[in-house]
């Protein structure tokens, strides 16, 4: 799956949808579900023994929405095509009908995949311009700003830190929602292509971490990656982000990478990623736009 997203991003990086990157690839699918989640399936399409489409189905589930009413979430659909074989989509969509019998389906695509957009249609989608949408953004390492954060705190990596706890707590502190634990922790450790070095943290003055950024490096493409990035709710609106950020460029560009990328919602109702990426130079270079199905 990493192999085909490193090499969609060298061939078309237009038409790489935000979760199927090589970090968001790791991230998401790399650590188990949580304990009691509706299992993933997964599947891959292969031409002559190389990997050139893969699907991941996200079954829906049933949200508890107040004390009184509970709904049924849509099924969801993760997908990635190599350029010359987007016609492998149509495979992946009707896998997932074939799934996920009578249920509502969601998925999202480039603004400017133009094939798959018709393909999508094909199959009885259509753009729901209500739902959340993403960004892809993406800068070159020039002119990096030099990164200050507050005295007291320090701009580190987890090869100085090395405190799985600690990386867990601020990453927990950050989204209050998360149920990431050490060991999910260990285990995006051991995946390619995570290196300590890339993975960012600010320090606080009791020791503890008060922001953190992990970064991804995609050395062939020559891209660093940053997926998740937070800061602990007791040490915002410091400028912690931007700066660690800024500090992770720097470490890319030292490593040999020409250009950085990082994604965020795109709507208005979760706008504060967006500005504070923007306001150090991402800008956007195409958009995911969300279609859904009906049963």
């Amino acid at each position: 799956m990493q192999s085909l997203a490193a090499e969609c991003w060298r061939l078309a990086p237009e038409t790489v949808n935000v979760d199927t990157t090589v970090g968001e690839i790791a991230w998401a699918f790399g650590p188990p579900q949580d304990e009691g989640a509706a299992p993933r399936k997964h599947r891959l399409w292969s031409d002559d023994g190389r990997v050139v489409a893969w699907g991941v189905i996200n079954p829906p589930t049933s949200i508890r929405v107040s004390a009184d009413r509970t709904e049924v979430s849509k099924a969801g659909l993760v997908w990635q095509v190599h350029p010359e074989h987007v016609d492998a989509l149509d495979g992946i969509l009707g896998w997932f009908a074939e799934e996920t019998p009578g249920a509502g389906r969601q998925t999202s695509v480039r603004s400017t995949h133009r094939e798959a957009i018709a393909q999508l249609e094909g199959h009885g989608f259509v753009y729901d311009p209500t739902a959340p949408w993403d960004l892809l953004n993406r800068r070159d390492l020039r002119d990096i700003a030099e990164p200050v954060v507050p005295d007291g705190y320090a701009l580190k990596t987890m090869a100085e830190v090395m405190d799985v706890e600690k990386r867990v707590a601020v990453h927990r502190a950050s989204w209050v929602d998360s149920s990431l634990n050490e060991d999910d922790y260990n285990v995006a450790m051991s995946l390619w292509p995570y290196r300590p070095e890339f993975d960012f943290v600010v320090e606080a003055p009791d020791g503890t971490l008060a922001c953190s950024a992990l970064g991804w490096y995609d050395e062939a493409n020559r891209v660093g990656e940053f997926e998740p990035v937070g800061t602990h709710r007791d040490h915002r609106r410091l400028g912690l982000a931007s700066n660690v950020m800024l500090f992770g460029m720097q470490r890319f560009q030292d490593a040999g990478a020409t250009h950085s990328i990082v994604g965020c919602r795109g709507d208005d109702d979760y706008p504060i990623p967006k500005l504070v990426y923007h306001g150090i130079g991402f800008k956007e270079i195409s958009r995911d736009m969300p279609y859904v199905s009906q049963p």
